[in-house]
């Protein structure tokens, strides 16, 4: 089974009644809980990165931290991130917003914009927006990328793919 296409279809891109809204995301991914990536949208990836870290004693440390890892880590604990150097997606360090335990999501806050990432029960489902980028309506108007369009199209996602037990 090819997952290019959910990523292409239904993380970068929103659709609706009235037609579909592009750009909708910056970067999105697929990746399965034992932290392999099955599809991702260009330049996208949870990678093994070096770190600087603030210590308890009021200084700073560089550490080696496993993104996905982290993310993973934030599931199992009820949006908690109990590892060193928190959440990072795609090298860039983002804060919880808010973890909904139903639905499984949780939602993030980065330097000019956010991520949502969904669990299922197979996969874990990622998409980034910039609110310095556009996304274009069906009706040709430009907005910035938000969190309303993305977290829309990755919940919507995580729905349909744990109702087909992914």
């Amino acid at each position: 089974m090819s997952w290019q296409p959910y990523v292409d279809t239904q993380l970068m891109q929103k659709h609706g009644k009235t037609g579909s809204t592009t750009n909708v995301s910056e970067h999105a991914a697929i990746y399965g809980h034992n932290g392999t990536l099955w599809a991702a949208s260009p330049g996208f990836s949870l990678a093994t990165r070096e770190v600087e870290v603030a210590t308890e004693e009021g200084g700073s440390e560089q550490i080696t931290m496993n993104e996905f890892e982290n993310m993973a880590n934030t599931f199992q604990n009820n949006g908690v991130c109990s590892k060193k150097g928190g959440l990072r997606i795609n090298g860039v360090k983002c804060f919880l917003v808010r973890y909904d335990p139903m639905m499984k999501v949780a939602y993030l806050k980065k330097s000019q914009g956010g991520a949502a990432i969904a669990k299922t029960n197979r996969t874990f489902i990622v998409a980034t927006f910039n609110q310095e980028k556009e996304a274009t309506l069906p009706d040709g108007k430009k907005v910035p990328q938000n969190p309303g369009l993305t977290n829309t199209c990755v919940e919507n996602l995580a729905i349909a793919l744990t109702d087909a037990d992914f």
